[in-house]
């Protein structure tokens, strides 16, 4: 009989992802200490491991693409021609607009 061989082991690296639901572009976002939006700031991802907590629970109902500029001292009014940030789920801009008329600047 000939020798028997061991086909070598094959490890891939672990996923950063939470769960295997969790399907996001950049897994090494998830829980770097900031809160990505969209697919990071879902149930599946752990509200991006835990970077969009503190978000979630100031604006529970806010669904933007950057929680980041929520609060950030500018009127982001809309994304792409549609108004997502000067809402009221997000606290007009977690309070950087005064109202929906707002233009997009610093607020004084």
């Amino acid at each position: 009989l000939g020798a028997t061989t061991t086909p070598p082991v094959v490890t891939e690296a672990p996923s950063t992802a939470p769960s295997p639901l969790c399907v996001v572009p950049k897994p090494e976002w998830l829980g770097d200490d900031y809160c990505d939006g969209g697919p990071y700031n879902t149930l599946e991802c752990d509200f991006d491991r835990g970077d969009c907590d503190q978000f979630n629970a100031d604006y529970p109902d806010c669904n933007v693409p950057d929680p980041q500029l929520v609060g950030d001292g500018y009127c982001d009014d809309k994304f792409r021609d549609v108004p997502v940030y000067n809402v009221p789920e997000c606290g007009f801009d977690g309070g950087d607009c005064a109202n929906s008329d707002t233009p997009l600047g610093p607020m004084e």
